[in-house]
């Protein structure tokens, strides 16, 4: 896999930005024409979803403070920070502005971080810096963090033509009818398979998910997937746990009095309705006074897949937000070696080792999966009890002052074939990628 900056082309629109190649039939693309750098996951059959970005709205101001009104990306900058085999992670830096390029409270920005993976998978880390420098904008209404935005040939034209509202939604009907699977389009699910399933077109007014299905309150995870025709389904995985995802339950402001919610503790969703194309959004809270800290930190993991059924996708969930069990095996000191395991990271995917700690060239570790940690989520609702202990998907590692230009790899004695794992040099650390499962306690022994 790869990132590389290259000239986009969609829609009759061309522009400079970012492409990240994994050799899936999907790409993740950043384009700074029209999309002043939002990320774009290229589905094939020119058809495009944005995960979206930061935004906020101001009871002073009917336009929205969006990094898409940046039409000349003013504020946008895309930097590669790793290209390899093993993963590429880029940095967009925006600021959410309204048509006349005027910030937020004067300074709010935001910097989204995505770590990528060879299976197409992506965790995306947004920054968020709520502005403090002045009274510009008043109170917010809302601070939103996400929705799915779909881009095909023809939509961008239609607008710009200045076609009736009637005319724009038969042909985003007609385009929804080619695309979306129409009668299980959209889904929300948890980790332990409690599925909420919408058609299109999406009921309508528009409301609060939580407003018919107050169970989402005990979800571990909300899983939400967009099913498609003749494409791999596109999905974003939200943790329920405020140390990953930071939220506020919503009172909801007077344009959703028709929705007024479950006022329990969860993160916040939104339908879309009719017609559209969007089925939801979320963010940090819809009520309004309210604003994050300054910084605040939010993980998501996005991607898209060719398996979207409820038992896989839970698997995916799970593998990401319940961490196996690292036991250095390697000789040395024991305290000198349970320093050595730096912990996993869930903004990449990853589980961190301090090679510098560790006598001799040789990495030696055992990696065990382990059931589900209520515990650790709050109380939130145990999973099935025949779930079992929790597979870890591809695992990754970042392992510290490496020293070496070549990697060798062990499972249980068995050396792997080199096509089995990949790996780069970042810095002097090793990043390594494994086209494995683990689903049982495996050792590890990594020598250059």
């Amino acid at each position: 896999m790869r990132a590389y900056k290259d000239t986009i082309s969609f829609d009759g629109v061309s522009g400079p930005g970012v492409i990240v190649d994994f050799e899936k039939s999907w790409r993740l693309l950043f384009w700074m024409k029209l999309w002043a750098g939002a990320s774009q996951w290229d589905l094939g059959n020119d058809l495009w979803i944005t995960n979206e970005w930061m935004e906020v709205n101001s009871i002073e101001d009917s336009r929205w403070f969006e990094p898409m009104m940046d039409i000349e990306a003013r504020y946008s900058r895309l930097d590669i920070l790793e290209s390899g085999d093993a993963r590429a992670r880029v940095h967009w830096h925006y600021a959410p502005c309204n048509p006349e390029y005027m910030l937020f409270n004067g300074n709010t920005t935001a910097d989204e971080y995505y770590t990528v993976h060879p299976d197409g998978i992506a965790v995306r880390k947004l920054v968020g810096w709520p502005g403090n420098e002045s009274d510009y904008g008043g109170n917010p209404n809302f601070w939103e963090l996400g929705e799915f935005i779909m881009s095909y040939p023809g939509r961008r034209r239609a607008f710009e033509s200045g076609a009736s509202r009637e005319t724009l939604m038969k042909q985003r009907e007609r385009k929804a009818r080619e695309i979306l699977e129409t009668e299980r389009w959209f889904t929300i699910q948890d980790i332990g398979g409690d599925e909420i399933v919408y058609s299109w077109p999406m009921p309508s007014p528009r409301r609060a998910v939580c407003s018919e299905h107050p169970e989402i309150a005990d979800f571990n995870a909300y899983i939400m997937v967009e099913h498609l025709k003749d494409r791999p389904d596109h999905f974003v995985i939200i943790p329920h746990n405020k140390a990953l995802y930071p939220y506020r339950p919503s009172d909801w402001p007077p344009a959703f009095t028709h929705s007024p919610g479950c006022h329990e503790d969860h993160p916040q969703f939104l339908l879309w309705a009719g017609v559209n194309t969007t089925p939801v959004s979320y963010g940090f809270c819809y009520t309004p006074f309210e604003r994050p800290p300054r910084p605040t930190v939010w993980n998501m993991l996005t991607g898209a897949t060719e398996d979207s059924s409820p038992a896989h996708m839970s698997e995916i969930a799970a593998s990401w937000l319940n961490r196996a069990t690292i036991q250095i095996t390697s000789e040395g000191p024991p305290r000198q070696l349970r320093l050595a395991y730096m912990g996993y990271r869930y903004s990449e995917r990853a589980y961190r080792i301090d090679k510098g700690k560790i006598p001799g060239d040789k990495v030696s570790f055992v990696m065990s999966p382990t059931e589900w940690n209520v515990g650790a989520w709050a109380g939130y609702k145990k999973l099935p009890e025949d779930f079992g202990k929790i597979k870890v998907i591809n695992p990754a590692f970042i392992i510290k002052d490496w020293g070496s230009s070549t990697v060798s790899v062990r499972l249980d004695g068995e050396v792997l074939d080199a096509s089995e794992y990949r790996w780069q040099m970042t810095q002097d650390n090793l990043i390594m990628w494994l086209d494995r499962d683990v689903e049982e306690d495996t050792e590890f022994e990594i020598t250059p």
